[in-house]
Protein backbone atom coordinates (compact mmCIF):
# COMPACT_ATOMS: atom_id res chain seq x y z
CA UNK A 1 0.00 0.00 0.00
CA UNK A 2 1.43 3.35 -0.53
CA UNK A 3 1.85 5.41 2.29
CA UNK A 4 0.31 9.36 2.30
CA UNK A 5 2.52 12.06 2.72
CA UNK A 6 -0.41 14.39 4.48
CA UNK A 7 -1.01 11.47 7.31
CA UNK A 8 -4.35 10.48 5.90
CA UNK A 9 -5.45 8.33 3.59
CA UNK A 10 -7.18 8.29 0.78
CA UNK A 11 -10.53 6.11 0.08
CA UNK A 12 -8.11 4.27 -2.49
CA UNK A 13 -5.97 3.37 -0.17
CA UNK A 14 -8.36 1.94 2.83
CA UNK A 15 -10.33 -0.06 -0.39
CA UNK A 16 -6.49 -1.59 -0.80
CA UNK A 17 -5.62 -2.09 2.12
CA UNK A 18 -8.58 -4.00 3.57
CA UNK A 19 -8.19 -6.05 0.47
CA UNK A 20 -4.71 -6.97 1.07
CA UNK A 21 -4.84 -7.25 4.89
CA UNK A 22 -7.73 -9.36 4.56
CA UNK A 23 -6.76 -11.64 2.28
CA UNK A 24 -3.06 -11.86 4.07
CA UNK A 25 -5.15 -12.57 6.85
CA UNK A 26 -7.23 -14.74 5.40
CA UNK A 27 -10.93 -13.57 6.62
CA UNK A 28 -13.26 -11.53 4.58
CA UNK A 29 -12.76 -7.81 3.91
CA UNK A 30 -16.00 -7.59 5.71
CA UNK A 31 -14.61 -9.11 9.38
CA UNK A 32 -11.07 -7.35 8.40
CA UNK A 33 -13.50 -3.73 8.52
CA UNK A 34 -15.49 -4.71 11.75
CA UNK A 35 -12.30 -5.78 13.37
CA UNK A 36 -10.58 -2.34 12.60
CA UNK A 37 -13.75 -0.31 13.83
CA UNK A 38 -13.44 -1.70 16.80
CA UNK A 39 -10.29 -0.69 17.14
CA UNK A 40 -10.77 2.62 15.96
CA UNK A 41 -13.73 2.87 18.49
CA UNK A 42 -10.87 1.56 21.32
CA UNK A 43 -8.12 3.74 20.16
CA UNK A 44 -10.15 6.41 20.62
CA UNK A 45 -10.05 6.60 24.13
CA UNK A 46 -6.26 5.63 24.42
CA UNK A 47 -5.12 8.73 22.60
CA UNK A 48 -7.22 10.86 24.70
CA UNK A 49 -5.21 9.89 27.55
CA UNK A 50 -2.08 9.98 25.81
CA UNK A 51 -3.34 13.74 25.78
CA UNK A 52 -4.16 14.01 29.07
CA UNK A 53 -0.82 12.19 30.30
CA UNK A 54 1.42 14.65 28.42
CA UNK A 55 -0.04 17.28 29.66
CA UNK A 56 0.69 15.83 33.29
CA UNK A 57 4.13 15.01 32.25
CA UNK A 58 3.26 11.38 32.83
CA UNK A 59 5.43 10.10 30.41
CA UNK A 60 5.31 6.19 31.38
CA UNK A 61 1.38 6.28 30.76
CA UNK A 62 1.81 7.70 27.47
CA UNK A 63 4.53 5.43 26.45
CA UNK A 64 2.23 2.09 27.47
CA UNK A 65 -0.67 3.73 26.04
CA UNK A 66 1.33 4.67 22.21
CA UNK A 67 2.44 1.15 22.99
CA UNK A 68 -1.04 -0.94 22.51
CA UNK A 69 -2.09 1.49 19.43
CA UNK A 70 1.23 0.63 18.42
CA UNK A 71 0.45 -2.89 18.88
CA UNK A 72 -2.80 -2.78 17.73
CA UNK A 73 -2.29 -1.24 14.13
CA UNK A 74 0.70 -3.70 13.96
CA UNK A 75 -1.69 -6.61 14.09
CA UNK A 76 -3.83 -4.94 11.81
CA UNK A 77 -0.74 -4.66 9.21
CA UNK A 78 -1.22 -0.66 9.07
CA UNK A 79 2.12 0.09 8.92
CA UNK A 80 2.02 3.90 8.80
CA UNK A 81 -0.67 3.86 12.30
CA UNK A 82 1.86 1.67 13.71
CA UNK A 83 5.49 3.55 12.79
CA UNK A 84 3.64 6.50 13.99
CA UNK A 85 2.61 5.30 17.67
CA UNK A 86 6.39 3.10 17.74
CA UNK A 87 7.71 6.79 17.34
CA UNK A 88 5.83 8.00 20.14
CA UNK A 89 6.29 5.55 22.46
CA UNK A 90 9.93 5.58 21.98
CA UNK A 91 9.94 9.48 22.74
CA UNK A 92 7.29 8.92 25.67
CA UNK A 93 10.20 6.43 27.16
CA UNK A 94 13.44 9.12 26.33
CA UNK A 95 10.93 11.81 27.69
CA UNK A 96 11.59 14.04 24.69
CA UNK A 97 9.75 17.49 24.72
CA UNK A 98 6.36 16.62 25.18
CA UNK A 99 5.63 19.48 22.03
CA UNK A 100 7.12 16.89 19.83
CA UNK A 101 5.90 13.67 21.26
CA UNK A 102 1.77 16.06 20.49
CA UNK A 103 3.10 16.68 17.55
CA UNK A 104 3.24 13.09 16.38
CA UNK A 105 -0.41 12.60 18.55
CA UNK A 106 -1.70 14.76 16.30
CA UNK A 107 -0.76 13.09 13.08
CA UNK A 108 -2.37 9.78 14.71
CA UNK A 109 -5.55 11.47 15.19
CA UNK A 110 -5.50 12.99 11.65
CA UNK A 111 -4.91 9.31 10.55
CA UNK A 112 -7.36 7.61 13.13
CA UNK A 113 -10.17 10.15 11.62
CA UNK A 114 -9.45 9.72 7.83
CA UNK A 115 -10.05 5.96 8.55
CA UNK A 116 -13.51 6.73 11.10
CA UNK A 117 -14.35 9.25 8.28
CA UNK A 118 -13.96 6.20 5.49
CA UNK A 119 -16.02 3.76 7.71
CA UNK A 120 -19.29 6.69 7.89
CA UNK A 121 -19.20 6.79 4.20
CA UNK A 122 -18.38 2.86 3.54
CA UNK A 123 -19.55 -0.66 4.73
CA UNK A 124 -16.81 -2.90 2.85
CA UNK A 125 -18.72 -6.06 2.03
CA UNK A 126 -18.58 -9.95 3.87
Amino acid sequence: MNQPNDKCFSKEDIDQFIKDNSDALQITAGVYADILKTSLTQTQSDIDQIEQALKLNDFDQACKLAHRIKGAYQNLRIELLGDMCFQMEKNARERKQVEDILGLHADVKNVIESLKTYFKDHNPEN
